[in-house]
């Protein structure tokens, strides 16, 4: 597995064996393995452009999902955005994308949890701005 990440859209390629036989002849590791890339892409937008935000990320790295997978020689490739509102609400869309990625389900809850220190602490900081 390997993880690149550019500007705010982390690649994560997965090499998953279908086989488990212990085979040293190369060409048959290869042929066992799926090839999968996953273009994530976290978003924290305001709750009314939740829907909006999720549909904009699949459209925006589609085409470069499929130019990865075509220059990396891989099986599939998937762009999935994590996005969370400003106000922690969640999509439904939320709790595919961390099933595809073979997260624990109740991990939305450590995202809520971020969201709402981290807004906490912006709205500490501007109380206390003098």
């Amino acid at each position: 597995m390997c993880v690149f990440t550019y500007e705010n859209v982390s690649i994560l390629k997965v090499d998953d064996d279908d086989d488990d036989d212990d085979d040293d002849d190369d060409d048959n590791n290869n042929n066992n393995k799926t090839k999968n890339i996953f273009l994530i892409d976290i978003a924290v937008p305001n709750t009314h452009n939740l829907a909006k935000t999720i549909t904009d990320k699949q459209n925006k790295y589609q085409e470069l999902a499929n130019e990865i997978c075509a220059m990396w020689n891989q099986n599939t490739s998937q762009v999935i955005p994590l996005v969370i509102s400003s106000t922690a609400v969640i999509p439904k869309s939320l709790s595919q994308s961390l099933k595809r990625l073979n997260l624990h389900p109740n991990t939305y809850k450590q995202m809520q949890k971020s969201v709402i220190l981290g807004k906490r602490s912006i709205v500490r900081n501007f109380l206390n701005y003098k």
